[in-house]
This record gives structure tokens, sequence and C-alpha cells, in this order.
């Protein structure tokens, strides 16, 4: 009887396994914040976004007022029944422009628009190296407003989830 077992050279494996482990990386390093300043007429601003996450959004609700604060020039997320505002991280591909925001998909949120969607508060000490998150950066640069806990609202990667206009019940 002649059996032929066939295989895989040695170099092809490691060559697999390197290009798993390439993909890997190209995936972990995606999910940080961008920062991005925009100049118009109304001023200097920072905005913070976040790449469009593989993995799915996150299930919290992000509600809220678009807040464009001339003195920093950061963008929050006012809630005026508890007096907040947090700094706020919008889906890859927003932008700032002269009278709020155009999300990728190109409606816009003027400032002092409501607006509500997935996502989450993450609180910088609730990711691993705290003191150096991408979270702790931007609660650095834009602290908010009666932000006790230090949290950040951001928003799910996915802009069609949002909803922009009249405050729901």
């Amino acid at each position: 009887m002649n059996s032929v077992i066939q295989r895989t050279p040695t170099w092809q494996v490691g060559r697999r396994i390197l290009a798993a482990s390439a993909v890997a990386l190209v995936l972990v390093s995606c999910g940080g914040f961008s920062e991005r300043t925009f100049e118009t007429d109304s001023g200097s601003w920072i905005l913070f976004t976040r790449p469009r996450l593989l993995m799915g959004g996150r299930a919290a609700e992000v509600v809220g007022f678009v807040e464009m604060d001339q003195a920093s020039g950061c963008v929050y997320l006012h809630q005026p029944e508890f007096d907040i505002s947090y700094p706020s991280a919008w889906p890859a591909g927003t932008v700032v422009t002269d009278g709020g925001l155009r999300l990728s998909d190109g409606r816009s949120i003027p400032d002092g628009e409501w607006v509500y969607g997935g996502g989450g508060y993450a609180h910088a000490n609730d990711v691993d190296g705290a003191e150096n998150s991408d979270q702790a950066r931007v609660l650095e640069r834009c602290p908010g407003v009666n932000n006790q806990y230090e949290e950040v609202a951001e928003f799910d990667s996915s802009a069609g989830d949002i909803e922009i206009g009249e405050q729901s019940d």
C-alpha cells in the first residue's frame, strides 16, 4: 500500500501565521480616537472621531444637544436636564462646518441640535493604561462641564444609527 502524506512546507505555515498576525494588528490599531482641528469662519474646532468598529457597536444610548464651545474649541454633547456637557467622539468621516457637524453620509447636525444614537459613555479609568488612554487624552483637551465622572460620549461607528432633530420622549 502506497500512501502519500502531503505536508505544507514550514515556510508556508510561517507565512500564513505572519499574515494573520498583521491583520490582527491592523484591526486592533484601528480602534483609537483621531483628533483633528478644523478652521471655520466661526473659529478653530477640535473634533474627535473613531473609525468604524468591525466587531459591532455598543448597546448604550448616547443623547443630548450638540454644543460647540468657542472658548475651548471643543464639541460637546450637552444634557440640560442634568446640566452636564460631555466631550464627544463621532463616527469617522465627521467634519466641522461653520454651523455645526456633517456626518460622513452628508447629514448635518447644527450647533444646538438634539441627537440620539447608539454608543456609550467611557471613563478613562475603565480602560487599560488609563492615564495614557484615548479617553484621558480627550478629557485633557475637552473636560466638559459638571462631568464629575470624567466620561466621554462615544457615538457608535455607524452614522446611520444617529437620529437628528426633535427630542423624543
